[in-house]
This record gives structure tokens, sequence and C-alpha cells, in this order.
């Protein structure tokens, strides 16, 4: 069984990280990495721990296409497995980057991951340039561009991911803002339980504070896995 729930280590340091990874690593199945953690522990420590784990970098990539492919050939050197970019990028920035996950995928798992719309953004949130479409018709217009790059990961809120399978279900689906129904939503505004997410049709979880907050992470770790894999 592939254990598909990914935590986010959105700490402050490696001393952190390194102990979540021991508290956590019987109970989900890799672990996110931002620029939060990057900046403390560096790229060296992100090497390493992708030698024993599956690893996912969240740097969100967004920036004009040449920059864009070098910074994701520079991630798939550090060992990690997946990489996100933002799917504003434009289609011609998709385009170039699936044909270097091509490259790159043929030498070891890799994947990028394009972010649709964040999971802290509601409605009345969105930037005014988005707000006339609103966010499901936003996530639906960014997946669109993503599939016609030839790109197939994608990240969005397990509110979305049931239509989106509907229209494109060979669309490898990330869903971050998972809660259990007992958990503070913080600053996620469109959030769905493990279970919700997994029966929507979302390939990973990933999950952070609910875990990483907790007092007992081990045992939060575990209640997460066994609502998601244990009936």
């Amino acid at each position: 069984m592939s254990n598909n729930i990914f935590l986010a280590l959105d700490v402050d340091s490696q001393q952190r990280a390194e102990e979540l990874i021991h508290q956590t690593s019987n109970w989900v199945g890799g672990y996110k990495v931002g620029p939060r953690l990057l900046f403390s522990a560096g790229t060296e420590w992100v090497k390493s721990i992708s030698n024993k784990h599956r690893v996912f970098l969240d740097l969100k990539f967004y920036d004009i296409p040449n920059t864009m492919l070098s910074s994701i050939r520079s991630s798939f050197e550090l060992g990690v497995e997946f990489v996100t970019i933002h799917a504003l990028a434009g289609p011609e920035a998709l385009k170039q980057i699936k044909e270097l996950e091509d490259e790159l995928s043929k030498k070891r798992a890799f994947k990028v991951l394009a972010v649709t719309i964040l999971t802290s953004y509601s409605e009345d949130t969105l930037p005014a340039v988005l707000k006339t479409s609103g966010v499901e018709k936003s996530v639906e217009a960014l997946a669109g561009e993503v599939f016609k790059s030839g790109l197939r990961g994608i990240v969005c809120s397990g509110v979305e991911v049931k239509n989106l399978k509907t229209v494109y279900p060979d669309l490898y689906c990330v869903t971050p803002g998972v809660r259990l129904s007992n958990s503070s939503n913080s600053d996620q505004k469109r959030v769905v339980t493990p279970r919700q997410a997994l029966d929507s049709g979302s390939d990973m979880l990933v999950v952070g504070r609910p875990i990483y907050e907790a007092d007992d992470a081990e045992a939060a770790a575990r209640q997460i896995f066994e609502s998601v894999y244990e009936k």
C-alpha cells in the first residue's frame, strides 16, 4: 500500500524538522519542504533527506521560462521527487517545463506540480484580477492550461478535485489544507478532511499544522493515517 500523506515541514529549524521526521516516518509517505525551512536548513540538508525519504520541494516557481527551467533542474539535482510551479506561468512556459519534466523523469521518478489557486483564498479574498471568474472557474481554467501543456500534476483544494477529475481523469491532484474535522482551519479557507480528499480523487494529501503543532506529532500523524487507510 502506498502512503500518499505528506507532512509539510513548515518549521524554522533543521533540528525541529528532524524531530518531526523521526516522530512521523511510520505514518507519512513523505515530506514537503518550503522556503521557510529551506532558508534555515539549506539545500545540502534537503539533498540528505531526499536520500532517505520522498521529498516535495514547494517553492512555487513563477518567473520567465528560462529562470523556471533552471530552477526546476536545480531542484531535481537535490534528489526531490516533486517540485511546484505556478500554473499562471502561461502556456509557453508550461510547454517547455513539460519537455524538461519528460527529460528528467527518464532518470528517476520526478513530477512538476502546477499550483492553481491557493487554499488560503476564498471568493472574498481572491485578487481583483480573478474575482470576476471566482475560485472554481479559475481553478478549472488553470487546470485546463496545465493539461494542454502535457503536464499532469496540479495542486488544488479538495473542494475542486472531483469536478477536475471528471474532466481530466488522469490529472495527479495534490491537496493541501487537509484538516481533521476537529482541527482548526487556521488561515486555510477551502479545507477538507483526509478521507473526503481521497474519496474525491486526490492523489496526495499535504498536512501541516494538525501534525507539527500537535502536542504529540506521532499520535496526530497516526490519527490522520488511520482516518485514511483503516476502515
